[in-house]
């Protein structure tokens, strides 16, 4: 409350997972889910828009873990959350495993190293898989604002209309076998 009478209009929060199994056991990071949740109630009835930030594609998560965390997103009202793919920085612990375990799936490089970069395959999911799992989860969220926020939902739904050729390539990439979009090599 004094963060919006101090003029805030919108705060992020940045979870990383919306799977508590996935933020205890694989993220190690000692956050109670429950509690955002009671924390995004009071910003919706306080009326401060707010977003969430999640992580995707960490090693021992499953595609049904994310999926887990994409609908704690639309449950919790936030329809466009900040999907960041886990990204294997040097030093981390996360390069250290991927490297340990062969999780590389092209020949690392520095110039790869940023938050939409897929670099990552393991035996829970391979790239291509990861990467419909998004197309097919940003279609997710646009269909629950439809239901949820219509008003927002169809002012969505009315700016795609005029992008046929953007629509009917988002699809094919999400009904398609096999690889959806060109690894660079």
């Amino acid at each position: 409350d004094l963060m919006q009478e101090a003029g805030c209009t919108r705060i992020n929060f940045p979870i990383e997972s919306g799977d508590q199994e996935v933020l205890k056991n694989i993220i190690k990071k000692p956050l109670d889910l429950k509690r955002v949740k009671d924390l995004l109630k009071h910003c919706q009835k306080i009326k401060l828009d707010y977003g969430l930030f999640l992580v995707v594609g960490m090693p021992g998560e499953t595609l049904e873990n994310i999926w887990t965390s994409f609908k704690f997103s639309a449950e919790a009202g936030c329809f466009s959350p900040h999907i960041s793919i886990a990204t294997p920085y040097p030093g981390t612990e996360l390069y250290e495993q991927c490297k340990k375990e062969d999780y590389f799936s092209r020949d690392y490089s520095l110039s790869d190293l940023f938050i939409s970069s897929f670099l990552i395959n393991t035996p829970d999911w391979s790239e291509t898989s990861l990467r419909k799992t998004l197309l097919k989860g940003k279609l997710y969220f646009k269909v629950q604002q439809l239901i949820h926020q219509p008003a927002e939902g169809f002012r969505t739904l009315l700016h795609y209309m005029g992008r046929p050729a953007f629509v009917f390539n988002y699809l094919k990439r999400i009904l398609m076998p096999g690889s959806i979009w060109r690894n660079p090599s």
